[in-house]
């Protein structure tokens, strides 16, 4: 049991909070190797077809020619438009071939959906037809059982948190972005269209961030000095940055895996570690235990004032807290490996049905009923489109 419960702590720290240059390096390499293969098939069919098209310019004109000259000349002409044949039937293989990848590499894409490189957030939109994830390369949308890609560039959003208006978050531009990096906190009213600067804009990068959905209290834990924090630990700011506030941290046990600020109330926010979940009523001053002893590697309130909380005891779980009765219910999970653990839970603002949770290895599933059942709609990463009445 006790090598079972340091499953998702080792997570939490390797792809939670702390920064981790490998993970980032990796999905980087992955991507440039992705669009070096993407440019090479593009180039080869373009210069492919270029070859093939001169080649049979050349042969028309030799054939016109060979009616007209004799001798030597004639023999030599003969010779070119035999390499003239062999070269346009190589091209024309080529470009077949390559056109074919191309084809095929793009159905493939609608076919099987879209790779999620990582998963560093989830959140649904105010109106409940869809939710966000961020994933290293861009925003994924998931609505009526499909994915898509929404407009704006391809940013690397850490920190990732949906409000009713939009979205909060960290991170990193895409590239060949004009913006600087880091981030710092910039915020988006038409879903990563367009960012707005908010804060230590090119100093840091916030992994551990959170929202108000709709007080829109901001709540980070900094992990070294700026120069808006003079320390580390849990900062927070009711009016969009102009003023930081530090908390206490009071009672609060264990490193910090997961965080979530209480949709309307601004004083209270909730942190997860592996010693269990902790709610603070006054700002993050002082915290109590409201699941102890499970390690705890997602958090989420909910628009009805209940808490979700994801951890790991002797398998995943999912709890859900009424923050006014104090009643626990166990919610049903999926199959999900003791290996991994639940990332991020998302539910729906306008029906608190449906419930979305992610998990480290990039798995994410979707329930309609509160938990009694649920689809898959993506695996390691590659996302998978559904039917919605199923």
């Amino acid at each position: 049991m006790k090598k079972l419960k340091t499953i998702p702590l080792l997570a939490t720290i390797l792809y939670g909070l702390q920064i981790n240059v490998l993970a980032h390096g990796t999905a980087e390499e992955h991507q440039q190797e992705a669009l070096v293969f993407d440019k090479f098939i593009q180039w080869g069919l373009i210069a492919s077809s270029l070859v093939f098209l001169m080649s049979v310019i050349y042969l028309i004109y030799t054939t016109k020619r060979l009616k007209i000259v004799k001798g030597k000349a004639k023999f030599q002409l003969q010779k070119t438009s035999t390499i003239f044949k062999w070269l346009s039937t190589i091209t024309l293989v080529s470009t077949i071939i390559l056109g074919f990848i191309s084809l095929n590499k793009e159905d493939s894409k609608i076919a099987s959906g879209m790779e999620l490189m990582h998963i560093h957030g989830i959140g649904h939109t105010n109106d409940g037809m869809s939710f966000f994830v961020p994933a290293h390369d861009g925003l994924r949308e998931f609505s009526d059982g499909v994915w898509r890609k929404p407009e704006g560039e391809q940013h690397d959003y850490m920190g990732f948190s949906m409000v009713d208006e939009g979205f909060y978050s960290s991170g990193h531009p895409a590239v060949g972005s004009k913006l600087g990096n880091p981030f710092g906190i910039v915020k988006s009213n038409d879903l990563g269209k367009n960012l707005d600067i908010l804060d230590l804009y090119k100093e840091v990068d916030f992994h551990g961030m959170a929202v108000g959905y709709y007080s829109h209290a901001i709540y980070v834990l900094n992990q070294q000095p700026n120069s808006r924090m003079e320390d580390t630990g849990l900062y927070f700011t009711v009016d969009d940055t102009k003023t930081w506030t530090k908390s206490e941290m009071k009672g609060l046990e264990g490193q910090a895996a997961s965080i979530a600020v209480h949709q309307e109330n601004e004083k209270i926010v909730a942190v997860g570690t592996e010693q269990g979940a902790y709610i603070s009523n006054n700002y993050g001053n002082t915290f109590e235990s409201i699941v102890p002893n499970v390690p705890t590697s997602a958090i989420h309130f909910t628009k009805d004032n209940t808490l979700f909380v994801g951890g790991f005891d002797n398998g995943s779980i999912l709890t859900k807290i009424d923050l006014d009765s104090k009643d626990k219910t166990m919610i049903s999970l999926p199959d999900i490996s003791n290996e991994d653990a639940i990332s991020y839970i998302s539910v729906n603002p306008q029906n608190s049905s449906e419930i979305v949770i992610t998990t480290f290895e990039r798995f994410i599933y979707l329930s309609q009923d509160g938990g009694k059942s649920w689809s898959q709609i993506a695996k390691e990463g590659n996302t998978i489109n559904i039917n919605k009445e199923n």
